[in-house]
């Protein structure tokens, strides 16, 4: 997949690297654009800046996103 189609989901699979890439799921479009509406729920800007989340925080987009995947 290309990573620059789905940023949201690059930044997470990186932060998970031993896990199966949520930017290679077949649904992958429509994950995208839940993963942008729950970061913007969950995640303060900084995240994008210094690519740090909380643990709680992103343990509740991930599971979230890996139950629609």
């Amino acid at each position: 997949m290309d990573r620059q189609l789905y940023p949201t989901l690059n930044l997470i699979d990186s932060l998970r690297p031993n896990h199966s890439r949520l930017i290679d799921a077949p649904g992958a479009d429509s994950l995208e654009r839940t993963a942008r509406k729950l970061v913007a729920e969950h995640w303060s800007d900084n995240v994008w800046l210094t690519g740090r989340v909380s643990a709680a925080s992103f343990t509740a987009v991930v599971e979230r996103l890996e139950r629609m995947a």
